[in-house]
């Protein structure tokens, strides 16, 4: 199959038209491309000192958890591995806090719900399992503000029914004491969320719920109050879709409501745009910045191989250029 085979640097035009993809096995010389990482999706991710740590997640040719820790370096756009997973899982999440990350509920290979969270140390690539969640839930976002890690939202089982529905709990953990604790839930129950921490907030932005509007509702929690408002709604809905805070907004990319691939730079203090180009579907993917640009890699889309067109795309903000990383490279 045609696969792109270099890296393509663009600035305000469209992507390029490129063949189908396949997700090979990895040869010697792709030591530091792992196939199997750059084709996941559904997967949970944090980033600690400029590299982001995968957990869990789905590939088109595995459909169980994949155990294996992939990192992806923000600077280089290269991967690498640190170990496996004891608890492999999918839609679940994860956050970090002083070099640990915590990754909390989602899907077992069963199918089943889980509550358990793993603390993973960057230093040592070591697990050690801590207080669960006092929900149990999958599709939820989490976020750290003020040195205690939050989860929003998502789904939970209904022993009754058999069946699932969204939630709007959200619960704090603090590390010190190794508990969680209820705080003031969602307005909107919702799942498939993103969760930011933002001048001393969270923001809740988008996903799926039972209402009307969701994928554009955009609510902020204040930790000194307790309290959560709604703020300007987003330009366009989204569900699945990455988010990242960078160069003094938040920035939200692409996901399953937005099948074109959009950027929108959101600033709760200001106004919002879009910008182009629209670099085409993906979901359930990662996203990371840092001081230079903001970069989204892995994840599903629309086409016909269920893989996104690039494995890795990003902006770089001091030149207006967006980069794109071709399976080959």
């Amino acid at each position: 199959m045609n696969r792109p085979s270099r890296a393509l640097l663009l600035s305000g035009v469209m992507l390029a038209a490129i063949g189908s993809q396949a997700c090979a096995p990895a040869t010697s010389s792709e030591a530091t491309q792992p196939e199997d990482a750059r084709c996941r999706h559904a997967f949970a991710c944090a980033e600690v000192d400029g590299k982001v740590y995968l957990f869990g997640g789905l590939t088109p040719e595995h459909h169980e958890p994949r155990p294996m820790v992939a990192v992806f370096d923000i600077d280089t756009t290269n991967w690498s591995e640190a170990g496996e997973d004891p608890l492999p899982r999918v839609m679940h999440a994860g956050a970090a806090l002083n070099g640990l990350i915590y990754v909390a509920g989602g899907l077992l290979d069963d199918g089943s719900t889980t509550g358990r969270v793993l603390q993973f140390d960057t230093s040592t690539l070591t697990w050690a399992e801590v207080a669960p969640l006092s929900v149990a839930r999958n599709r939820h976002a989490m976020a750290v503000l003020d040195g205690k890690v939050y989860v929003s939202g998502g789904m939970i089982e209904e022993p009754e029914t058999g069946g699932v529905r969204n939630t709007a709990s959200v619960e704090r953990y603090d590390p010190a004491r190794n508990a969680w604790e209820s705080v003031a839930p969602l307005p909107s129950a919702r799942h498939a969320l993103a969760l930011v921490a933002y001048e001393n907030h969270l923001y809740a932005i988008g996903g799926y719920g039972d209402a009307e509007g969701i994928g554009v509702l955009v609510e902020s929690y204040d930790p000194e109050t307790d309290t959560w408002r709604g703020e300007r709604p987003l330009q366009a809905p989204r569900a699945f879709f990455g988010a990242a805070v960078a160069r003094g907004a938040i920035w939200c990319i692409a996901g399953r409501l937005d099948r074109e691939g959009t950027i929108e730079v959101f600033d709760p203090d200001g106004g919002s745009r879009l910008m182009e180009p629209r670099l085409g579907s993906r979901n359930r993917f990662g996203v990371a910045a840092d001081e230079d640009k903001i970069v989204w890699f892995g994840g599903e889309s629309d086409t016909e191989t269920g893989l996104p067109k690039y494995p890795c795309l990003g902006y770089r903000f001091a030149d207006d250029l967006y980069i794109a990383k071709g399976w080959d490279d």
